[in-house]
């Protein structure tokens, strides 16, 4: 048999950042590297509502991401809200979500409450 068609028993993995992206996941401008000088969204105003929702036992999103959002929003004088859920783990509203060593777990409690807060949040933007 051709060696150069033979397949490797071990898979390749290419992977473009250190981390994995997760559905769902966000990054603020301030977890990423300064826009260069003369981009043409740095220092704009965030002229749309911004509604976060958090669990606070997200292993994913540490306290100073929060804080750097949270700055931002106010620097950029969006109109903003940032809901944070107590006992609470990355993918909280989503029902098969189960791996505590990896930070995601639902939460039933912070699901129902998050949904109340988009609700409320959409009849504010759309009325």
């Amino acid at each position: 048999p051709d060696a150069s068609n033979a397949k490797s028993s071990t898979p390749t993995r290419v992977r473009s950042s250190p981390r994995p992206v997760l559905p769902g996941r966000c990054r603020t401008r301030a977890s990423r590297p300064a826009y260069p000088l003369g981009h043409k969204w740095k220092d704009q105003p965030i002229k749309a509502k911004v509604l976060a929702l958090h669990g606070h036992d997200d292993p994913m999103v540490p306290i100073e991401q929060v804080i750097a959002f949270e700055k931002e929003m106010t620097e950029a004088g969006a109109d903003w809200q940032f809901h944070t859920f107590g006992h609470t783990m990355h993918a909280f509203t989503n029902p098969v979500a189960n791996n505590p060593d990896f930070g995601t777990v639902y939460q039933p409690d912070a699901d129902r409450r998050s949904w109340l807060a988009m609700k409320n949040f959409l009849a504010e933007v759309f009325a």
